[in-house]
């Protein structure tokens, strides 16, 4: 008959677990990497401009990694505008990028739950015209008042002096704001 054959104690801990039909019962979570680095490390960062007018070919926001030793992997960048308008989002290194003028962006660490907020290795500025447009990675139409999200999943890493922006390309358009989040690993 199935059932409980026996309970395993750990004699240090006291900790037990159950056995039954010689199986050992285990409990398994699944988190992304987004979420295990936030909660241990506290090295999960979003970058997010407060909505304004903006021009065509202006930056939305450009996040650069100015980090000696870690890699920043984008997780996501979500963008709206209340006109129809184009995103490129792009990537540049340190030889195309002076990031000046604009407005400087703090990043907030996701994980709240920490007793001294860590600062971001970064450097972020919206509405910032100085960067020459890089390799393009990501073209979107925004419909007006829709809320475009693009997940990366930490599959764009960016090394020091590397950067990504959003620009909007189209138009001009009456406010639009953007986020950016990532989260920093080692090399």
């Amino acid at each position: 008959m199935a059932g409980l054959d026996r309970v395993v104690r750990d004699a240090k801990t006291q900790e037990s677990a159950d056995v039954s039909d010689g199986n050992l019962h285990t409990l398994a979570t699944n988190e992304s990497e987004f979420e295990h680095v936030s909660e241990n490390n506290s090295l999960a960062f979003s970058w997010t401009i407060v909505a304004a007018d903006f021009s065509a070919a202006e930056t939305l926001l450009l996040v650069q990694n100015i980090s000696e030793t870690l890699l920043l992997h984008i997780e996501s960048i979500e963008a709206e505008t209340d006109n129809a308008s184009e995103i490129d989002i792009h990537c540049t290194d340190e030889a195309a990028l002076t990031p000046a003028g604009g407005t400087l962006v703090t990043g907030e660490c996701l994980n709240r739950a920490v007793q001294k907020n860590p600062t971001s290795f970064s450097i972020a500025r919206s509405n910032e015209t100085a960067n020459v447009q890089g390799n393009i990675i990501w073209t979107a139409q925004l419909v007006a008042g829709t809320v475009y999200n693009k997940e990366f999943g930490g599959a764009v890493i960016l090394a020091k002096g590397q950067s990504i922006a959003i620009d909007i390309t189209t138009a001009p358009t009456s406010l639009a704001h953007c986020s950016i989040s990532g989260y920093y690993k080692t090399t």
